[in-house]
Formats: structure tokens, sequence, C-alpha cells
């Protein structure tokens, strides 16, 4: 939840720490945050290699979700 909070929702360390406590009554240290945060760097170091081999062997790179009109109909 904290790598989530800090990486995905984008809160400054002192924020989460915050949330935290206000939560779930524990505090955490925003030094605390930042070594879990190398920590899942480095849990994540295999498969990040394995996504840009992926990426690189891909027919699609994006795909938008917003679609697009062609001839009057949308795709």
């Amino acid at each position: 939840m904290l790598v989530y909070l800090t990486q995905y929702q984008l809160l400054p360390c002192r924020r989460t720490a915050e949330l935290i406590k206000d939560v779930f009554g524990h505090r955490v240290s925003e030094g605390t945050l930042v070594k879990i945060n190398r920590e899942a760097d480095r849990c994540f170091t295999g498969i990040r290699s394995l996504l840009h081999v992926v990426l690189l062997v891909s027919s699609v790179l994006h795909g938008d979700e917003t679609g697009f009109r062609l001839k009057g109909k949308r795709h």
C-alpha cells in the first residue's frame, strides 16, 4: 500500500505518512517510505527487463481507449 500511495497515487512521503497515521494509527517515517520504494524497485528489476523485450516485439505499443471516427463511424 505504501508503494501504491507514493508511486501510483503520487502522494508525497510526508502526506503518505500522515495518511497511514490517520487511518491505521501507525507512524511511518519518510525514510522508511523511501527505503520501501527502493526495495520495491529492486523487486521489479527482472520483470522490467522482460517487459522491455515484450514491448519491442509487440505489434501494438499503444492503445487509446477514446477511439476515433472513420467514414462517420466510431472505431
